[in-house]
């Protein structure tokens, strides 16, 4: 895998998972936007053909005005795939990355060694469309924190995370 410019593996460091957020959770935005864009198109065929229904404040607009929606509905969609698409969760064998932003990029790493626990949750509608958050909680005083929010199939990631965290508490116990 061809890692980014915002991962920086060692060199025994290796990939266990990489994902985004579901994007199930951009649906509600998506039809949203698509039924403005809709709407938008409906009335700029109605006013392109004058048609009889049409209220009399609406006659007084350009036939152009409807389109207003339909890049209004376009822009709405696009921005939530977007800053979705902008998310990006790394699991190795010795980290845990969180990337996200558009203009700002904002990373953030824990080191394995630092994680004292982890916390999965779901909604109802989360567990039907398979995805939810995971924490993952560190230790000392700083008390930093990741939330890998809207993951899928959180429980298999969960496992993994878990997994690597067994192999680093092996690997740290050999070293003593």
């Amino acid at each position: 895998m061809n890692s980014p410019d915002w991962l920086h593996l060692t060199d025994d460091e290796a990939v266990l998972w990489s994902g985004r957020p579901s994007l199930y959770t951009i649906a509600p935005g998506l039809l949203a936007g698509f039924v403005l864009a809709v709407v938008g198109l409906a009335f700029t065929a109605a006013f392109a053909l004058s048609v009889a229904w049409l209220p009399a404040p609406l006659t007084d607009l350009p036939a152009w005005a409807p389109l207003v929606l339909v890049i209004g509905g376009a822009f709405y969609a696009g921005s939530e795939y977007l800053l979705l698409s902008q998310t990006r969760y790394v699991l190795t064998t010795e980290e845990v990355y969180r990337k996200d932003g558009l203009l700002r990029q904002n990373v953030s790493k824990i080191r394995h060694d630092r994680i004292q626990n982890t916390a999965c949750d779901q909604s109802l509608v989360e567990r039907l469309f398979s995805f939810g958050d995971i924490t993952i909680y560190t230790a000392g005083t700083d008390t930093m924190e990741i939330r890998l929010t809207d993951v899928p199939q959180p429980q298999t990631v969960n496992g993994l995370l878990t997994e690597a965290l067994d192999e680093a508490a092996t690997q740290s116990s050999r070293r003593i």
